[in-house]
């Protein structure tokens, strides 16, 4: 579209959304007007006025939003009417470096940068975050949030001018908007739940190595003036794709590229793609994943909010899935006064009312760390957990993981724990002396340890149960999530235990190493660690090859509320989610206990077999596991804590 107003006669006909992310107004709105140094730039004329009507102006700023709107003032907006030009303001944060290997602080060399392309999709989904204006020019707040104004107004189109800007404070490549914005409509009009991500990649080890859909970068004289049509312009380098048969849906996408003036421009037809998934009956896609730089990218993908996966091969009709992944531990600065600077970057305190108190309430410990205000209880006499089977890569990690895991849910002087720890041969076998030194200072007594070496990916867990019969008699079976990996024997053994056993599979935060390159780290915006994906890619799998058709993701991000107020976000999610299936709750007053029966009504009701739940590191775990161990019908649970700092406080109207 971009400044070139014969691009915008080809696609008169269609509403169009322009949507530009870029530090400052008026370079990209007077290339997209195509109107600098002509009467309608100063005077302030609707050039467009026959079509103004169509466009709609989405500028993402960071910190210039006060000079970005004298800008569009001062030149009358370009001759746009000021009522379909929005300003949405793209958070930033500072730099942090290395202290020693496992702390960070504050770098004040380091210059503001925004959170990245992620980020400022999922704003998208937010209300009251975009600047608008009426039609004399008066700014105020979107009450909704934009795609539900955008919908409203029917756009059919979104073209996405610089993709790239805020990469440049990156490394790595950012998802594409404007896909984002196809999967918005195709969830919110089709009720979809599947990502397809397109990379450009001019060379086969980009492809191996990120093990997604490749398209090879078209040649440029081949573009030039071509016409809008329902074929995919880019070669497709296929045999370098795992499980996806995405020819044929790729030429029928309704997505061409074109080229205007040197720059590149995809535009999606929104019903063609939603279309064209339902009839090919797409299985789950595999992830990209910036394996160079462990902080933008990662965050784009944790923060989609509702098209991780989905499995669409046993019913036309899609199902909204969710899963949470995996993230960094959080990182060790040197005061709470660290923490205190990092959090006002995040979260402005003219914005977020409830933060300024937070932050007098937050406290520190002998360290100068954030006070951990976490409750240590276990399951009590409700849950007596006689035999675990624990499954890792590192058997010299495995007690001591084994350890943590157990003295959160077992009870206290428990004399009768079985402990079956399941690793890879080659692995150094704990010692006793280790496994005992894992246990001092707790409550729980071991009474025997055994560890079941798996000798190859082709051993069946058959072979296991004939061997160690006490397998058979699981309590409960744990896998770390490093192990929860396309191909990996120890996943696919821990799902096929905790299936017959007929027990949750926990999946338990195994490790997240931080890369030991990473000089800049990105504490606040949680990371998706290389293993992380992995669980997607596997969990994906899992998905299409056995009948798991819903999971429902559980996500109370409050660090600063109650806990009876984190509860009603976690409920209104639940409920958004219910009503999607045709349920319909009722809700009055709730605690934490009423949240989670409702939370197992979904789950009962919509018969569903996997359970993902986030929890805040000042919420109880404990409490939430037990109920869903004891009364959950689902074969798989998957919970991680997050920490306080990394929740965010706002913006939860996406389930």
């Amino acid at each position: 579209l971009c400044g070139q107003y014969t691009g915008y006669r080809v696609h008169r006909a269609h509403h169009i959304l322009a949507y530009f992310v870029t530090p400052a107004a008026s370079h990209e709105l007077q290339e997209f007007t195509g109107l600098q140094g002509s009467p309608g730039c100063t005077s302030g004329a609707p050039v467009y006025a026959a079509h103004d009507g169509a466009v709609q102006v989405v500028i993402h700023v960071c910190s210039f939003e006060s000079e970005a709107i004298a800008e569009l003032e001062a030149n009358k907006f370009f001759g746009l009417d000021p009522s379909n030009v929005f300003l949405v303001h793209q958070h930033a944060m500072p730099g942090f470096h290395y202290v020693d290997k496992h702390s960070l602080e504050e770098d004040s060399r380091s210059p503001l940068r925004m959170y990245g392309t992620g980020f400022a999709m999922q704003q998208l989904s937010w209300p009251r975050e975009a600047v608008c204006f009426d039609e004399i020019g008066k700014r105020k707040i979107l009450q909704e949030s934009l795609i539900d104004y955008m919908k409203v107004k029917k756009i059919e189109w979104m073209v996405s001018r610089r993709v790239n800007d805020l990469s440049n404070f990156q490394i790595g490549e950012f998802i594409n908007m404007d896909k984002f914005a196809c999967m918005l409509r195709c969830q919110s009009d089709f009720g979809a739940a599947m990502g397809v991500e397109l990379r450009q990649s001019s060379n086969i080890s980009d492809i191996h190595k990120f093990s997604s859909v490749a398209l090879a970068k078209a040649d440029a004289d081949s573009l030039v003036g071509a016409e809008p049509s329902h074929k995919c312009m880019c070669e497709i380098n296929y045999d370098s794709c795992r499980s996806l048969k995405m020819i044929t849906l790729l030429e029928q996408l309704g997505a061409q590229k074109m080229l205007y003036s040197g720059c590149d421009r995809y535009f999606y037809s929104f019903n063609a793609l939603a279309t064209t998934m339902s009839e090919q009956r797409i299985t789950p896609t595999l992830y990209l994943e910036d394996w160079e730089g462990a902080d933008g990218i990662f965050e784009d993908l944790a923060l989609y909010p509702f098209f991780d996966m989905a499995d669409i091969s046993h019913s036309p009709k899609m199902h909204a899935v969710g899963i949470t992944g995996d993230s960094p531990p959080p990182p060790k600065l040197r005061s709470t006064e660290g923490i205190q600077r990092m959090l006002e970057c995040t979260y402005k305190q003219d914005r977020h009312p409830d933060f300024a108190e937070y932050i007098q309430k937050m406290g520190s410990d002998k360290k100068g760390g954030p006070k951990r205000r976490i409750k240590r209880h276990s399951l009590g006499a409700m849950v007596r957990l006689k035999v675990v089977v624990f499954c890792s890569n590192d058997a010299n990690q495995a007690s001591f993981q084994a350890v943590r895991l157990v003295q959160a849910l077992l009870r206290p002087g428990q004399d009768c724990l079985y402990l079956v720890t399941i690793v890879n041969e080659g692995s150094e076998i704990p010692t006793g002396d280790k496994l005992l030194m894992s246990f001092e200072g707790s409550d729980i007594k071991l009474s025997t340890h055994r560890v079941v070496l798996l000798k190859n990916a082709d051993q069946s867990y058959a072979e296991i149960m004939n061997d160690y019969v006490e397998t058979s008699q699981a309590d409960l079976v744990a896998v770390g999530s490093e192990q929860l990996c396309l191909g990996s024997s120890l996943g696919s053994v821990a799902l096929a235990l905790a299936k017959m056993c007929k027990r949750p599979l926990i999946v338990h935060k195994a490790s997240a190493r931080m890369p030991k390159d990473l000089r800049l780290a990105w504490p606040v915006v949680s990371g998706i660690t290389v293993s992380a994906h992995k669980v997607l890619v596997f969990l994906s799998q899992l998905l299409r090859e056995a009948d798991y058709t819903y999971l429902v993701r559980s996500t109370p991000k409050s660090a600063d509320l109650t806990e009876v107020q984190a509860s009603q976000r976690v409920l209104s999610q639940i409920e958004q989610i219910a009503m999607a299936k045709g349920l319909h709750p009722n809700p009055k007053h709730f605690t934490d206990m009423k949240a989670r029966e409702a939370l197992l009504k979904v789950a009962r009701e919509q018969k569903a077999q996997m359970l993902a739940v986030e929890i805040p590191k000042h919420i109880d775990m404990t409490d939430a596991v037990q109920s869903i161990l004891l009364d959950s019908p689902c074969s798989v649970l998957i919970f991680r804590e997050v920490p306080a700092h990394m929740q965010r406080t706002d913006k939860l109207d996406v389930p």
